[in-house]
């Protein structure tokens, strides 16, 4: 159980006293799945496709890895939309979608990030991939 505040914090942070000490050596992975179908006007314009996303996090002391991978099949569902051009080739297999390294020092308050770094897109625009510290 955790403690939930919606006062207003005065006196600096304050520790939860419920707080455990992280284990030396943990991780978890999670996994997701989808399958995506488009239906047409023939039998042959029908599409099935799968996917899986993979999660994992690995933490050895206070150095935790994050991955994200894709394993898309050898079929895309995805159509152009009528009137544009797509310029993307669609190859199916594991993709590495993003990696880093995350280290902090919870007594300075500050947290720092070595890989893949998460920026954030708007409307239709798409989200640049970053490499960052």
């Amino acid at each position: 159980m955790g403690e939930l505040s919606l006062s207003r914090r005065n006196s600096g942070p304050q520790i939860s006293a419920n707080a455990a000490k992280p284990a030396i050596l943990s991780s978890y992975l999670n996994v997701i799945t989808g399958v995506d179908h488009l239906w047409g006007t023939s039998t042959l314009s029908e599409r099935t496709a799968a996917r899986i996303d993979f999660e994992s996090v690995f933490r050895l002391w206070n150095i935790v890895i994050e991955n994200e991978f894709t394993y898309e099949g050898a079929i895309d569902a995805n159509t152009c939309p009528v009137g544009a051009l797509c310029v993307y080739d669609h190859a199916g297999g594991l993709k590495r979608r993003r990696s880093r390294a995350v280290y902090d020092w919870p007594e300075q308050q500050l947290r720092v990030q070595f890989g893949d770094a998460d920026t954030f897109s708007t409307g239709v625009q798409r989200a640049p991939d970053v490499l960052g510290v």
